[in-house]
């Protein structure tokens, strides 16, 4: 008799440690103290909230995850079309697979690893490592990522938040409109793009590729066939060498005070970078921003200033926009 006491008790406070499967539309709230794994399917959604524990999820077809509070102390594995939404609580371990989806907007996951065509999108939280493959898709507006990297033609497109480390290669590639970021390696035939946003330290190397339109940079570094456009932004400190080369596009360029044709810049003794002297170059790229950038050249790099201004509308645009303005004062009055 005591026996079934104390295992009605059990079932009641809810403190065993039960495994479930969900199917259809059904729906399951992790309850605080359970410790559950589970396997989700169809359509069905399974919520974890404050205080609850749960172990190995798996959620496949178009199932979803909706985590606000609580942890997975194993791992949550999301495949075919399922989502997963972390709006609080602790992921130790998460994996996208297939074309699932995987939104955080607080909270913190650990680890995060993205397959197939997988997508991540980060607008809140802190996410420790996050590696993507395979076309993977990772869209950071908000939120901190310490390390991020991206292999194999996987994506990332940033708006916002803060990255410490951030690593694109073979064939991967990155947009960056805005954030902060400390340090940028792109190598491999990886391929960056930068219109905006602040960073402190990008490096291009192994056949990788970065064009620069705008934003703040403080040290760039190509080397080892890297190489990097730039036609606007703000850049402090810049560094060719071994067969790399940087591209400015612009006018009116001077080094050290001396208006210099365009073409090509090269090393002055012919070695390595540290042997060379600091050189200033300034001059206006061709969106309008000034430089005013120190420089070295190492080796057989190379630095190329082409000629490029800022479009000026037509007359036929400026007459437009004229009488477009004219129209709207009179409507106001």
């Amino acid at each position: 008799m005591s026996i079934c006491l104390v295992l009605v008790f059990l079932v009641v406070t809810g403190r065993t440690s039960a495994n479930f499967v969900l199917n259809g539309d059904k729906q399951l709230t992790i309850s605080p103290h359970h410790t559950n794994s589970g396997q989700l399917y169809d359509t069905s959604q399974a919520s974890i909230v404050s205080g609850a524990q749960a172990g190995s999820l798996r959620s496949y077809d178009y199932s979803a995850v909706n985590m606000s509070g609580g942890s997975i102390y194993g791992n949550l594995r999301s495949y075919d079309y399922s989502t997963a939404k972390i709006s609080g609580g602790l992921v130790n371990w998460l994996f996208s697979y297939d074309h699932s989806t995987t939104n955080i907007s607080d909270g913190k996951v650990k680890y995060l690893r993205s397959y197939d065509y997988g997508t991540t999108n980060i607008s809140g939280g802190q996410v420790k490592y996050l590696r993507s493959y395979d076309y993977g898709t990772t869209n950071i507006s908000g939120g901190q990522v310490r390390n991020l990297r991206l292999y194999s033609y996987s994506s990332a497109d940033i708006s916002g938040g803060n990255i410490d480390w951030l690593y694109a290669c073979n064939h991967s590639s990155v947009n960056i409109s805005d954030g902060l970021l400390e340090n940028l390696t792109a190598y491999n035939s990886g391929s960056v793009d930068i219109s905006g946003g602040s960073l402190e330290s990008l490096a291009a190397y192994n056949s990788s590729s970065v064009s620069i339109s705008g934003g703040n940079l403080e040290n760039l570094t190509a080397f080892n066939s890297g190489s990097v456009s730039i036609s606007g932004g703000y850049l402090e400190n810049l560094i060719a060498r071994n067969h790399s080369s940087i591209t400015f596009y612009g006018s009116d360029f001077a080094i050290d005070g001396t208006p210099v044709p365009f073409g090509e810049i090269t090393s002055i003794l012919g070695g390595y970078y540290t042997r060379e002297p600091f050189r200033n170059l300034t001059g206006t790229l061709a969106n309008g921003d000034i430089i005013n950038n120190q420089f070295r050249i190492g080796n057989d790099a190379e630095i190329v200033l082409v000629y490029a201004v800022a479009p000026v509308p037509e007359p036929a645009t400026i007459l437009l926009l004229g009488l477009g303005a004219l129209v709207f004062i009179r409507w106001r009055n």
